[in-house]
């Protein structure tokens, strides 16, 4: 199964709100740039190697006295103690330092490069060992991706350790979390060209699999959609992006997901986790760092800084308010559902020209206006049931879309019919034999 994610431009201006364009989700919206300045303020308050990655990475001109005065970056990483430290905790201070346009291997005078390959060198008893490093998975995705972007060899028999780790269901670690950063790192690697042809073509065979991984994963409550949980998210939006090949686009994935990131930060979050949010609400991983990456100038403030880099996402639980009214135009439209012999008709709130059935869906659940669980197939979502009644397979039953005018079966599924003005459709519970 082919997924997709997004790629759209955050422009900042001196209004209260950003411009948003969807150019792989499809849509435009608009997006209170006070949420942006929300994380903003909560991360200034909490600076750590990975709070700064995230914040220059989304946007630099923001944290403007954060990057000002890194000697705290300094004094962490003198303070660290190569060996007992984790690969995991260097990888981010060397890309934190690449990220402030640092040469990481002569930060202050330390070589915080040599520091991770000394470390990467310690996680195998023997190279041969079919045994996980010794700092996890999930800390060596991170540690290869930092070499990667510094444009360092990756030792092969690092790549080959990597891909015979994989699961049989695609993931790494039986994890989300694990595998989102072991992709971004397969993803960086393949573009190295010291890589042999057929460790590349392993390399595209094991994302593939990864993909099905992450997808599988997707989930949902009462609020919002997550791949794994709330935590393992932000980071497998980051790898399904990295890993969207050209040209892949649709909505009914990228929009539901991106929700959960779409809230105030909490003060009983975790740091890490906020920071990571900031870097899936603008789309934005550690691969931006690898060529072309350029800082800021200090006097440029948030308002000033234009970022061409950046892509950011609306809520579909929320609100949205466009300023173009040309690009959000209401349309009349009917939903109804039927299931043993009962009828309910749903109210729904203002629909929009060209929003797929399944976003339509969303909104409606985020309302309260109904409640729906669907799966992933190769053919996109698939309805399970709605308002808590299951489609019965030993039954053979299942939710099919029909006309509401005519009867006749819609051809197409949630997550591609996008209705007309006018449109009447009726979600119906069917039997086989019908």
């Amino acid at each position: 199964m082919e997924l997709f994610l997004f790629s759209v431009v955050l422009l900042f201006s001196t209004t209260s709100e950003v411009q948003s364009s969807f150019a792989v989700c499809g849509n435009s919206c608009t997006t209170d740039q006070r949420l942006l300045e929300k994380y903003v303020s909560y991360l200034k308050a909490h600076p750590s190697s990975e709070v700064l990655l995230s914040a220059q990475l989304v946007d630099p001109a923001a944290f403007n006295v954060m990057t000002a005065n890194t000697d705290w970056l300094l004094s962490a990483i003198q303070l660290t103690n190569d060996s007992s430290n984790n690969i995991g905790k260097l990888a981010y201070q060397a890309l934190a330092v690449m990220s402030i346009c640092k040469d990481p291997e002569r930060f202050g005078n330390v070589n915080t490069i040599h520091r991770i390959e000394q470390g990467l060198h310690q996680q195998f008893r023997h190279h041969n060992s079919r045994s996980p490093p010794r700092d996890g998975w999930y800390s060596f995705g991170l540690a290869t991706q930092a070499l990667c972007v510094a444009r360092r060899q990756v030792d092969r028999r690092y790549v080959v350790k990597i891909l015979n780790s994989q699961k049989s269901d695609g993931s790494f670690a039986s994890l989300p979390d694990v595998t989102s950063q072991i992709c971004i790192a397969l993803v960086c690697l393949r573009d190295l060209p010291q890589l042999s042809s057929n460790l590349r073509d392993r390399i595209a065979f094991a994302l593939r699999r990864a993909k099905t991984y992450l997808a599988s994963e997707l989930k949902s409550d009462a609020e919002r959609f997550y791949i794994g949980n709330r935590h393992s998210s932000a980071e497998a939006l980051l790898a399904l992006h990295e890993m969207r090949n050209e040209g892949e686009s649709v909505s009914w994935f990228c929009n539901p997901v991106a929700q959960s990131f779409l809230r105030v930060p909490r003060s009983r979050d975790p740091v890490a986790l906020i920071a990571r949010s900031l870097q899936a609400l603008g789309g934005a991983s550690v691969l931006q760092l690898r060529e072309g990456w350029t800082c800021h100038n200090e006097s440029d403030t948030l308002g000033s800084y234009v970022s061409t880099t950046t892509p950011t996402f609306d809520h579909s639980c929320q609100p949205l308010v466009n300023s173009d009214v040309f690009l959000r135009i209401p349309i009349r439209f009917s939903l109804s559902i039927e299931w043993d012999d009962k009828r309910l008709s749903i109210a729904l709130n203002q629909v929009i020209k060209d929003e797929t059935l399944f976003e339509i869906l969303i909104k409606a659940q985020c309302s309260g206006l109904l409640r729906f669980r669907y799966k992933i197939t190769s053919w996109g979502p698939m309805l399970m049931s709605l308002n808590s009644r299951k489609a019965r397979k030993h039954r053979k039953e299942y939710w099919s879309l029909l006309n509401g005018k005519n009867l006749q079966a819609l051809v197409c599924g949630i997550a591609e019919y996008q209705p007309s003005d006018g449109d009447e459709v009726i979600i119906k519970l069917t039997h086989l034999t019908e």
